[in-house]
């Protein structure tokens, strides 16, 4: 009995020694989070993971954890600083060395406390607001990619439709849903030179009655509605609830004789019939190669600048293209591209 009670001893200790080298050698692995401002269910987070995952797909050596705040479908104040208040205390726990923080909301709930700590870098992407409304613009561990609505190739877009069906559509109206950044949206799209299209109109809107009203406007003003978000449209001043993004799209087809255009690519995958958005693949890639130059080839932060998105995705809905009563038809290479990235719907 003794014999057998002194190994057991001894397997005890070896099992504790290395659990403890396990331990000491996953805190000398980076600690990486991924801290999402959305959820899982909205496409653009499963599309930046994918970005993502292209970069760091075979780093083993990483320990990398992701955390969704989920605001999208809560946007409300209490639940929004309840998140924050969660992820901040998750980051004071898990000490990640670098922080990947998606879109704006992650920024306004917790990149901003961070900035210059020098325990943690941070790398912002799919930010559609004001980087410098965060301090990043005076932070020294900071740097990221930046998400803007891609106004050129929706112009160059918009002259390819009025070429293929010999119309003149002009004018142009732009929609988008009131959100803590929607405003910044709004003025890039002011501030881009339309001609010879002429934007009539850009706002953003908290309620879905001040977005039908703001439809029946346009039906008068504009030739184009051009569609930015929309999943965040309250029932009433009174009412905080989210209307479902279903009925407000219904809405809009029913009481709107305007060509429509969505500005992001969501507009698409929830019925609509054309879009072109910026890419949230490149958003990904470029945030995760930029925490691998931090990591593996020792670069300083500050000689990592930060940069706006390029790239741009086309998203098309078959049915809805050969029922619209214009019959639209885009170069093939339209199709091809939408085809090539998944983003064509029949």
């Amino acid at each position: 009995m003794g014999l057998i009670n002194h190994e057991r001893t001894l397997a005890m200790i070896f099992l504790v020694i290395l659990s403890i080298l396990l331990i000491l050698h996953n805190l000398e692995k980076p600690h990486l989070l991924i801290l999402h401002s959305y959820a899982l269910d909205y496409s653009w987070v499963t599309e930046q993971n994918e970005g993502m995952q292209r970069v760091l797909k075979d780093k083993s050596d990483y320990l990398i954890k992701e955390h969704y705040l989920d605001t999208k479908n809560k946007p409300y104040p209490e639940y929004m600083k309840r998140a924050g208040k969660e992820a901040r205390e998750l980051i004071k726990r898990w000490k990640p060395n670098i922080i990947i923080a998606c879109d704006d909301n992650a920024q306004i709930l917790v990149g901003k406390y961070l900035v210059n700590n020098p325990k943690v870098k941070i790398i912002f992407t799919g930010v559609q607001g004001d980087y410098e409304n965060y301090g990043y613009n005076h932070a020294n561990n900071v740097t990221g990619i930046t998400e803007k609505v891609p106004p050129q190739a929706i112009k160059e877009t918009l002259e390819i439709i009025n070429q293929s069906l010999g119309k003149n559509y002009q004018k142009v109206a732009f929609l988008t849903h009131n959100t803590t950044h929607s405003s910044f949206v709004v003025e890039h799209m002011k501030s881009f030179d339309w001609q010879p299209f002429e934007l009539v109109s850009a706002g953003q809107y908290t309620t879905f009655k001040d977005w039908q009203k703001a439809v029946e406007e346009a039906e008068n003003r504009a030739d184009i509605l051009l569609i930015g978000g929309y999943k965040s449209l309250k029932k009433s001043p009174e009412d905080n609830s989210i209307v479902p993004y279903q009925e407000i799209l219904d809405w809009t087809d029913a009481n709107s004789s305007l060509l429509k255009i969505g500005a992001r690519g969501f507009y698409v995958e929830d019925g609509g019939m054309l879009a072109i958005g910026i890419s949230p693949y490149e958003q990904g890639e470029v945030a995760a190669q930029a925490a691998v130059d931090l990591i593996e080839k020792k670069k300083q932060i500050e000689n990592i600048p930060i940069r706006d998105g390029k790239q741009f995705l086309i998203y098309m809905r078959k049915s809805k293209m050969r029922d619209y009563n214009i019959n639209l038809k885009l170069p093939n290479i339209y199709e091809s591209f939408a085809r090539a990235t998944n983003h064509y719907f029949d």
